[in-house]
């Protein structure tokens, strides 16, 4: 990771190149049986590690604007992909709320309308969470209308009709090009 920093690196491209790729081996080394939980949570805890070092999170002004909430679906325990979105957020100056994993829908939709958030972000990485996008999207919407709910995480397979199909404004598939996507969102409203 120095040596990534040290050649000017970004952010994103370590997301994108070294951790994205390796926890996605990791859980299919997991699903396979190849590795075991503690493998899996030693994995999870070093990425966490690299993301505390090199995110903007705690540097990101909280009470700024644009306004945007991270978290993952209800039942996903899997939340550095979240953290990544959120960090790449902090590094373009957005007010970030970083909620973690397996939030209720209820609670997802308390927390944009009491934080004023112009986009909900919602990580998704278990296929079996998906019907739970559908609720979430559904319980924003009633509780605040205005906010733009943008999903991504590896249970889409990359599928941007999935996203619309539970009820999403748009389908994020990785960092690269996130900002300016939901920047061109907020701007259609």
């Amino acid at each position: 990771m120095d040596d990534l920093i040290d050649s000017g690196a970004t952010f994103d491209e370590i997301c994108e190149a070294v951790l994205r790729p390796a926890l996605y081996e990791v859980g299919e080394l997991w699903e396979r049986d190849e590795i075991g939980v503690a493998d899996e949570h030693l994995a999870a805890a070093i990425s966490e590690t690299v993301l505390a070092c090199i995110g903007a999170i705690a540097s990101a002004p909280v009470d700024g604007e644009p306004r945007v909430l991270v978290c993952c679906t209800d039942g996903e325990g899997h939340a550095l992909g979240a953290r990544m979105v959120g960090e790449t957020f902090a590094a373009a100056d957005w007010s970030v709320h970083y909620l973690g994993p397996s939030m209720p829908p209820t609670e997802v939709a308390r927390a944009a309308a009491l934080r004023h958030a112009d986009v909900v972000a919602l990580s998704t990485t278990m296929s079996a969470n998906l019907p739970a996008v559908r609720t979430t999207v559904a319980a924003v919407r009633e509780a605040a209308p205005q906010v733009r709910v943008v999903v991504g995480g590896q249970a889409y397979g990359g599928d941007e009709a999935r996203a619309r199909e539970l009820g999403a404004d748009a389908f994020m598939g990785g960092l690269n090009g996130l900002i300016d996507g939901v920047e061109r969102l907020l701007a259609a409203k």
